[in-house]
């Protein structure tokens, strides 16, 4: 698995939307993805803000099931409020059989020291991502969601993504095109997604992907986001602040 990036488009021209670079070239394949979004649903005495006005910030939960990256589903633990550094994702048989005692709400670590004006102005360019525990872990996690851990952890979204898969420059990059539909409403859709894909063997910067996507593809009128890390760390990353609340 090389870099990936994923460019949200929120209002495709077309339910099917095909990227101008893409409408001249058969697709190799198709792909789907589901996304299931949960909420805890207490706020620990720890986290509750510091100002009586201010909303609360629970945890958030999110179940990735995307085949063409990984056979395991890929859970991702935000903490909305926190400023402690992620760990690394594992994929170990242990943390599999731990990840339903992991994903208990747990209280935000107390806030850091006001920054300088300089230090603010920085900080509102470009806001550090909330922290996130990623593992992969299998369907006994959901099983567990459904019937067991009701009273800790409520389904607030359920996406999914169907679309086609195009290949670049002789296989090297794999282009992703698809449609995100809002699972029990019908056929809402919430936009469309573009995952631009390098697996060619060398090390690639996401300023290349970056070009691909929008020079060679023709993607416009989006955004682009990008997970950090690597493997399924970045995959996670980056799919959870696609698919979060839309």
């Amino acid at each position: 698995m090389g870099v990936i990036g994923i460019y949200y488009i929120p209002d495709p021209p077309t339910p099917t939307y095909t990227p101008p670079g893409l409408t001249t070239l058969p697709p190799i394949s198709t792909f789907a993805l589901t996304n299931r979004l949960y909420r805890a649903t207490s706020i620990l005495p720890s986290q509750a803000p510091s100002s009586p006005t201010a909303p609360a910030q629970p945890q958030l939960l999110q179940l990735l099931e995307a085949p063409h990256h990984s056979r395991y589903i890929i859970a991702v633990l935000t903490t909305p409020g926190a400023s402690s550094p992620s760990p690394s994702s594992s994929q170990t048989q242990q943390q599999q059989q731990s990840a339903s005692q992991s994903l208990q709400p747990t209280p935000t670590p107390p806030t850091p020291q006001q920054p300088t004006a300089t230090q603010s102005q920085s900080l509102q360019q470009s806001p550090p991502p909330p922290p996130q525990h990623v593992i992969t872990t299998t369907p006994d996690l959901l099983h567990l969601l459904k019937h067991k851990l009701t009273s800790q952890w409520h389904e607030r979204q359920h996406l999914r993504i169907e679309g086609r898969v195009w290949e670049l420059n002789n296989g090297e990059f794999r282009v992703r095109v698809g449609g995100i539909m809002k699972s029990g409403v019908g056929q809402m859709v919430k936009g469309a997604v573009v995952e631009v894909e390098w697996v060619g063997g060398e090390v690639l910067v996401e300023e290349v992907v970056r070009e691909v996507g929008e020079g060679v593809v023709g993607l416009r009128g989006g955004r682009w986001c990008w997970g950090a890390g690597e493997g399924v760390e970045q995959v996670g990353r980056a799919w959870a602040e696609v698919l979060r609340f839309r």
